[in-house]
This record gives structure tokens, sequence and C-alpha cells, in this order.
């Protein structure tokens, strides 16, 4: 239902596994949803929180020789919750600097790499040297990586193009456009679309 939703995780045991492992979905904290490795596996989640990514851990030896791993495996899904992606996406971007930050991030253009780098609090001095001011959302243009992506990565214009239909379809999704975004998107898209014509 649109509350909570039922994962069922169905996999084949070997006959003599290594040691003791634990499975649980990836978008789970481990301490609260790690079950024994057995088939099937059943969780109740938030529609949110389904995905095909199950980790495992398993636990081997003893005393010095003791040794544990961890990995994360992607499983078929099967069954597909109702705009699971979009549900995802927009339970993330909550506001205009973070619907920025994720146009950017779509763009993937080179010259902001720095800026991610101290968003990620890697690189101590605000982005554009140590005379500039701290990163505000106002301060990132979109002009130049949406004028170069025309020019040379339809696969950034098009991720771009599908963030932008979902906030129109999305109710209040207006509220999360950055400001002058619109006006810069339709101008682009226009000029994409003639150069493919």
């Amino acid at each position: 239902d649109k509350e909570t939703a039922q994962v069922t995780l169905t996999l084949d045991i070997p006959a003599d596994p290594p040691g003791v492992t634990t499975v649980w979905p990836a978008s789970l904290s481990a301490d609260a949803h790690a079950q024994p490795l057995g088939s099937p596996l059943t969780w109740t989640m938030a529609p949110t929180n389904v995905t095909p990514f199950v980790a495992f851990e398993t636990t081997a030896g003893e005393g010095e020789a003791k040794v544990t791993r961890r990995c994360v495996l992607k499983a078929s899904l099967t069954g597909e919750v109702d705009d699971r992606r979009k549900t995802v996406v927009f339970d993330i971007l909550k506001s205009k600097s973070d619907v920025l930050r994720y146009l950017v991030f779509l763009l993937g253009d080179p010259s902001y790499d720095a800026m991610f780098a101290q968003l990620a609090g890697v690189d101590a001095e605000p982005w554009g040297g140590a005379d500039s001011t701290a990163l505000a959302s106002t301060d990132v243009a979109l002009f130049e990586p949406l004028v170069r992506a025309t020019g040379r990565d339809e696969d950034a214009l098009a991720r771009v193009a599908s963030l932008v239909s979902d906030l129109r379809a999305l109710d209040g999704g207006e509220k999360l456009v950055p400001d002058g975004f619109e006006e810069l998107w339709d101008v682009v898209w226009s000029v994409h679309e003639e150069g493919r014509a």
C-alpha cells in the first residue's frame, strides 16, 4: 500500500556456507534489520526503502583467525513499487538548493568538481578560492553547463529533461525549481530540439 511494502528475497544457499551470514536490504540499517541467511527472507518497509541492493555480512573462523566480510549484491527486483524512483528522488530533494545541486550533478560538468569537493567537505577553501564567500545556491550558474551539454552531451540533457518532467508533474514541484531555471531550460531545450531536427 502507500505506507508499507513487503519485500521478499529468494536465493540459492550453498550446501556448506563458509561461515555465519546475515542479510538485509542496503537501504535499511543492519542493526535493526539484519536476518540470518535463509530463503526466503522477508522485510516490511516504507516504499521509499524498496531497493534491489542487498547487503551481506559473513563471519568465519575463530579467535585471531576470525574474518568478517561485507558486500552488496544487486538482485532482480520484480513487482516494482509504483513511482519508486520518483518518490525516492523527491524524498531527498526538499528545497531549491537541493534541486540546484542535483541539476549540476546531472549535467556532470567538470568545471564544478571544486564545488562538489567543497560540498563534501574535502576542500577547506570556499569554492572559487580563499577570497570568495561561502558557496550559496545562487552562486551556481547553470547557463554555461547547459549550453555545453547542448553541444556535447545529449545524455546529460536527457537526465535534466527527466527531472524537469518529474518536477512539473509533482504537486508543488514548481516550488522546488531554482529561480529563473524554467525560462533558461525552455530556451536550452528548444535549441536542442531544433539541432536534432
